[in-house]
């Protein structure tokens, strides 16, 4: 006799929901990656700008750019400064606002940000480092 294996249950309409919370309206959720990647966006100030693998890195999953995405994919519009992420050449996503990089461009334009002839921006110029590190000392201040 075999062992028994689960069925699985056909998904309802009522999944869909909780992996896209901004596309139907909702809030994002509070906990996991995406909770993570919403409140690190949200800490990068105006004029300055990420990439999908440097937020990837800050939340200690460097492998997990395309998760970054997705996850910005899925954010409310207006609450999450979700332009502010750009991908590694430093150039607009052809997926920021369901395929209207231009969108992108013009936000990050309005932040004071410069795009070069080939509408790339200067990661060095405007990328962001990271928030500061809690417990890091200065080593000339001395031992704290």
């Amino acid at each position: 006799m075999r062992p028994r294996t689960p069925r699985l249950r056909p998904s309802g309409s009522g999944s869909v929901p909780a992996l896209r919370p901004g596309r139907r309206g909702g809030t994002p959720r509070a906990g996991g990656f995406f909770g993570r990647v919403y409140t690190m966006v949200r800490r990068i100030p105006r004029g300055r700008v990420l990439t999908y693998g440097q937020v990837a890195a800050l939340l200690g999953d460097p492998r997990w750019a395309r998760t970054v995405g997705w996850a910005l994919d899925a954010c409310p519009w207006g609450r999450i400064p979700c332009h502010r992420v750009v991908n590694s050449r430093g150039g607009c996503s052809r997926g920021y606002g369901s395929g209207h990089p231009d969108r992108q461009r013009a936000r990050l334009e309005a932040e004071g940000v410069r795009f070069r002839l080939d509408g790339t921006l200067d990661l060095a110029t405007y990328g962001w480092l990271g928030p500061p590190r809690a417990g890091r000392r200065n080593r000339l201040a001395g031992r704290a």
